[in-house]
Protein backbone atom coordinates (compact mmCIF):
# COMPACT_ATOMS: atom_id res chain seq x y z
CA UNK A 1 0.00 0.00 0.00
CA UNK A 2 2.87 2.82 1.23
CA UNK A 3 5.02 1.03 -1.66
CA UNK A 4 2.23 2.48 -4.00
CA UNK A 5 1.51 5.54 -2.76
CA UNK A 6 4.99 6.27 -3.07
CA UNK A 7 4.88 5.70 -6.56
CA UNK A 8 1.65 7.97 -7.39
CA UNK A 9 3.63 10.74 -4.93
CA UNK A 10 6.33 9.78 -7.76
CA UNK A 11 4.60 9.77 -10.44
CA UNK A 12 2.81 13.40 -9.76
CA UNK A 13 6.36 14.16 -9.77
CA UNK A 14 7.14 13.60 -12.89
CA UNK A 15 4.90 16.74 -14.31
CA UNK A 16 4.69 18.78 -11.42
CA UNK A 17 8.93 19.44 -10.72
CA UNK A 18 8.62 19.50 -6.37
CA UNK A 19 8.78 15.65 -6.24
CA UNK A 20 11.94 13.43 -7.46
CA UNK A 21 9.49 11.83 -9.90
CA UNK A 22 11.00 9.09 -11.87
CA UNK A 23 13.80 8.80 -9.72
CA UNK A 24 11.29 8.02 -6.42
CA UNK A 25 9.10 5.41 -8.43
CA UNK A 26 12.48 3.55 -9.24
CA UNK A 27 13.34 4.01 -5.44
CA UNK A 28 10.07 2.17 -4.38
CA UNK A 29 10.30 -0.45 -6.77
CA UNK A 30 14.06 -0.94 -5.59
CA UNK A 31 12.02 -1.07 -1.81
CA UNK A 32 9.16 -3.42 -2.76
CA UNK A 33 11.41 -6.08 -4.47
CA UNK A 34 13.61 -6.35 -1.17
CA UNK A 35 11.12 -6.37 1.22
CA UNK A 36 8.51 -8.26 -0.40
CA UNK A 37 10.84 -11.18 -0.90
CA UNK A 38 13.61 -10.66 -3.03
CA UNK A 39 13.53 -13.91 -5.61
CA UNK A 40 14.07 -13.94 -9.51
CA UNK A 41 10.72 -12.65 -10.15
CA UNK A 42 11.16 -9.49 -8.05
CA UNK A 43 14.48 -9.07 -9.42
CA UNK A 44 13.08 -9.31 -13.26
CA UNK A 45 10.76 -7.01 -12.75
CA UNK A 46 12.85 -4.46 -10.82
CA UNK A 47 15.03 -4.97 -13.68
CA UNK A 48 12.43 -4.18 -16.22
CA UNK A 49 11.62 -1.03 -14.11
CA UNK A 50 15.42 -0.09 -14.35
CA UNK A 51 15.07 -0.42 -18.02
CA UNK A 52 12.40 1.91 -17.72
CA UNK A 53 13.87 4.30 -15.24
CA UNK A 54 16.85 4.81 -17.67
CA UNK A 55 15.48 4.99 -20.96
CA UNK A 56 13.02 7.54 -19.47
CA UNK A 57 15.92 9.90 -17.90
CA UNK A 58 18.06 9.31 -20.76
CA UNK A 59 15.35 10.07 -23.60
CA UNK A 60 14.22 13.73 -21.19
CA UNK A 61 17.87 14.30 -21.03
CA UNK A 62 18.54 13.75 -25.04
CA UNK A 63 15.05 15.67 -26.10
CA UNK A 64 14.89 19.39 -24.83
CA UNK A 65 18.82 19.53 -25.52
CA UNK A 66 18.73 17.90 -29.31
CA UNK A 67 15.25 20.28 -29.47
CA UNK A 68 16.88 23.51 -27.90
CA UNK A 69 20.58 23.81 -28.98
CA UNK A 70 22.43 26.06 -31.32
CA UNK A 71 21.88 29.69 -31.88
CA UNK A 72 18.49 29.77 -30.11
CA UNK A 73 19.78 28.54 -26.81
CA UNK A 74 22.93 30.12 -25.89
CA UNK A 75 25.59 28.41 -24.16
CA UNK A 76 24.47 29.16 -20.32
CA UNK A 77 20.78 29.40 -20.64
CA UNK A 78 19.67 25.92 -18.36
CA UNK A 79 22.69 26.95 -16.05
CA UNK A 80 21.33 30.25 -15.33
CA UNK A 81 17.80 28.98 -15.52
CA UNK A 82 18.75 26.71 -12.76
CA UNK A 83 20.17 29.16 -10.55
CA UNK A 84 16.55 31.56 -11.24
CA UNK A 85 14.77 28.36 -10.16
CA UNK A 86 16.23 27.73 -6.80
CA UNK A 87 16.58 31.30 -5.63
CA UNK A 88 12.75 30.90 -6.77
CA UNK A 89 12.23 28.17 -4.81
CA UNK A 90 13.22 29.81 -1.77
CA UNK A 91 11.79 33.29 -2.81
CA UNK A 92 8.13 31.72 -3.09
CA UNK A 93 7.75 28.59 -2.05
CA UNK A 94 6.99 25.66 -4.31
CA UNK A 95 5.75 28.22 -7.30
CA UNK A 96 8.91 29.78 -7.36
CA UNK A 97 10.93 27.11 -8.73
CA UNK A 98 8.90 26.76 -11.77
CA UNK A 99 8.67 30.41 -12.14
CA UNK A 100 11.97 31.48 -11.54
CA UNK A 101 13.09 28.45 -14.22
CA UNK A 102 10.97 30.22 -16.64
CA UNK A 103 12.44 33.97 -16.17
CA UNK A 104 15.90 32.55 -15.77
CA UNK A 105 15.27 31.19 -19.66
CA UNK A 106 13.99 34.39 -20.83
CA UNK A 107 16.53 36.28 -19.50
CA UNK A 108 19.09 34.27 -20.85
CA UNK A 109 17.65 34.91 -24.22
CA UNK A 110 16.49 38.52 -23.56
CA UNK A 111 19.80 38.87 -22.87
CA UNK A 112 21.69 37.47 -25.91
CA UNK A 113 18.98 38.80 -28.71
CA UNK A 114 17.82 42.04 -27.11
CA UNK A 115 14.51 41.40 -27.94
CA UNK A 116 11.70 41.16 -26.22
CA UNK A 117 9.17 39.27 -28.90
CA UNK A 118 11.90 36.68 -30.21
CA UNK A 119 13.58 36.06 -26.25
CA UNK A 120 9.42 35.02 -25.72
CA UNK A 121 8.91 33.12 -28.59
CA UNK A 122 12.35 31.01 -28.12
CA UNK A 123 11.36 31.02 -24.11
CA UNK A 124 8.29 29.25 -25.32
CA UNK A 125 10.01 26.47 -27.44
CA UNK A 126 12.28 25.59 -24.56
CA UNK A 127 9.30 25.11 -22.21
CA UNK A 128 7.97 23.35 -24.87
CA UNK A 129 10.97 20.86 -24.77
CA UNK A 130 10.41 20.59 -21.27
CA UNK A 131 7.41 19.89 -21.23
CA UNK A 132 7.75 17.02 -23.80
CA UNK A 133 11.12 15.70 -21.36
CA UNK A 134 8.20 15.55 -18.16
CA UNK A 135 5.57 13.52 -20.49
CA UNK A 136 8.36 11.05 -21.42
CA UNK A 137 9.22 10.39 -17.46
CA UNK A 138 5.62 10.80 -16.85
CA UNK A 139 4.92 7.72 -19.74
CA UNK A 140 8.36 5.19 -18.54
CA UNK A 141 7.10 6.31 -14.72
CA UNK A 142 3.53 5.23 -15.67
CA UNK A 143 5.70 2.10 -17.50
CA UNK A 144 7.47 0.87 -14.10
CA UNK A 145 4.08 1.92 -11.67
CA UNK A 146 2.03 -0.89 -14.80
CA UNK A 147 5.25 -3.59 -13.88
CA UNK A 148 5.11 -3.22 -10.10
CA UNK A 149 1.20 -3.74 -10.31
CA UNK A 150 1.82 -6.91 -12.84
CA UNK A 151 4.30 -8.03 -10.09
CA UNK A 152 1.75 -7.66 -7.60
CA UNK A 153 -0.26 -10.05 -9.34
CA UNK A 154 2.20 -12.25 -10.36
CA UNK A 155 3.52 -12.73 -7.48
CA UNK A 156 0.25 -13.55 -5.27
Amino acid sequence: MLIGLVMAVGLIGTIIPVFPGITLIWVAGLTWTILDGPDRVHWALFTGMTVFFILGIGISIYLPTKNTTGAQNPKWTFSLASIFAIAGFFLVPVVGLPLGFVIGVFLRHLIDSKEFHRALRVTGKTLKSLGLAALVQCLFGLAMCITWALGLLIVK
